[in-house]
């Protein structure tokens, strides 16, 4: 997965992955270390799909796992205390049809 993102110096170092495809596959979203900020989902099919997202340390912890995304449904997750992803972040899908997008700092 070609991870395509910006940082904005105005937003105090925040970066932001363009909204994607989330591969069926776990992959990499960033390598270094993270802090979520926000999280947005949109499953744009007729059936529901689970989205995982893990950090990437050695034993990697889900920040969501398998969570069930409502057909034609649009989640936001937002994390005012900046979740901490060590070592990165890694997501997937169930199948294709979900568009992400995530801010970290």
């Amino acid at each position: 997965m070609t991870t395509q993102f910006r940082n904005n110096p105005a937003l105090d170092c925040l970066f932001q992955l363009y909204p994607v495809a989330v591969p069926t596959s776990p992959a990499d979203v960033t390598t270094s270390d993270a802090r979520i900020v926000e999280v947005t989902l949109t499953n744009t099919t007729a059936g529901a799909l689970t989205v995982t997202i893990t950090d990437k340390q050695a034993s990697p912890l889900a920040f969501l796992s398998a969570v069930s995304i409502a057909a034609n449904s649009t989640y936001v997750i937002e994390t005012p205390g900046l979740r901490y992803m060590p070592g990165g972040i890694s997501w997937s899908a169930s199948g294709s049809g979900i568009v992400g997008y995530v801010s970290w700092r």
